[in-house]
């Protein structure tokens, strides 16, 4: 069974990966999967990469609410609420559409593995639903595994095909964002 099946059927879990997927990983590689989004409408997918960081730096990297407009691409603004447990993220959209935004509820998980989770679910925006979750993965001795997922419905006036479209294209910049933030830039991506 392919490492991306395993990442649809068990997102918890880090999957095994073919000879093929870990030496796209290995070369730097997003691995892109798109998903059945919840109700059939909006965007899902789920990705993977490998980031040459500590897992605690990664996951600093991916907590960081606070300064996401600092680094996520077509991040507009972003601010950790003062209960420390939601995130207000608002995106920009190109002209004519108005930016998109969320406040999302967000819980931190440590698994049985040692991986940490943090994931989210719609508390108020621009949204019919999102959800989403990063997965940090110790890799080898000193490197992440990072595992993202997105489940989202924006209100906003393109077709579904558009949209998904565009959310598989843009996953492998969120990678190389996060792996810039963290010091680990990719050579040659």
């Amino acid at each position: 069974m392919s490492a991306l099946l395993l990442l649809l059927l068990l997102p918890t879990q880090a999957p095994n990966f073919t000879g093929l997927e870990k030496a796209e990983l290995e070369k730097g590689e997003v691995l892109v999967k798109r998903a059945e989004p919840k109700g059939g409408k909006g965007v899902a997918a789920r990705a993977v990469g490998l980031v040459r960081a500590h897992p605690d730096k990664v996951w600093a990297a991916v907590n960081d609410c606070a300064h996401f407009k600092d680094f996520m691409p077509s991040t507009a603004n972003s601010e950790l609420k003062a209960d420390g447990k939601r995130c207000k993220v608002e995106v920009s959209l190109p002209f004519p559409f108005s930016n998109l935004w969320s406040e999302t509820k967000v819980q931190q998980v440590v698994l049985d593995d040692g991986s940490r989770r943090r994931q989210w679910t719609l508390h108020g925006g621009t949204y019919h639903h999102i959800e989403g979750s990063w997965t940090v993965v110790p890799w080898g001795e000193k490197d992440t595994l990072l595992l993202y997922f997105i489940d989202a419905d924006p209100e906003v006036a393109l077709p579904d095909m558009i949209l998904r479209k565009a959310q598989a294209g843009t996953l492998p910049d969120l990678f190389d964002a996060i792996r810039k933030r963290v010091g680990a830039a990719w050579p040659g991506r």
